[in-house]
């Protein structure tokens, strides 16, 4: 009960501070004027960060894919990579579609109160 307590725990101040940090990169790349970039930048941060994956080949457990894909790596090779890349690589590139979407639906409707 302990373990699925800490596991939790460990959760919730992870996605915390990531939260804090997304804040934190939302209002330096706050402009007044929609730029793509800036949504795009903000929707990999999103992806890298909260994108889980199974930590272990039992998938028993869930830890961030950057990390697990990382770890894999300088643990067993890069043969292991694609275990944690792909969720990783998917996510990051609707994330960017996502993006682009909302940043044209955002110019859009900006152009049409003008």
């Amino acid at each position: 009960m302990s373990s699925e307590f800490d596991y939790s725990l460990i959760w919730l101040i992870y996605i915390s501070a990531g939260a804090l940090f997304y804040w934190v990169l939302h209002e330096f790349t706050r402009t007044v004027k929609p730029v793509w970039w800036l949504y795009c930048l903000r929707a990999v941060y999103l992806g890298l960060a909260f994108t889980p994956a199974y930590a272990s080949d039992q998938g028993n457990t869930l830890a961030p894919a950057l990390m697990v894909s990382t770890l894999d790596l300088i643990t067993k090779g890069s043969e292991a990579l694609s275990r944690a890349l792909i969720p990783l690589f998917l996510v990051l590139l609707s994330s960017i579609i996502i993006a682009t979407i909302i940043y044209f639906y955002k110019t859009k409707r900006l152009k049409s109160i003008a």
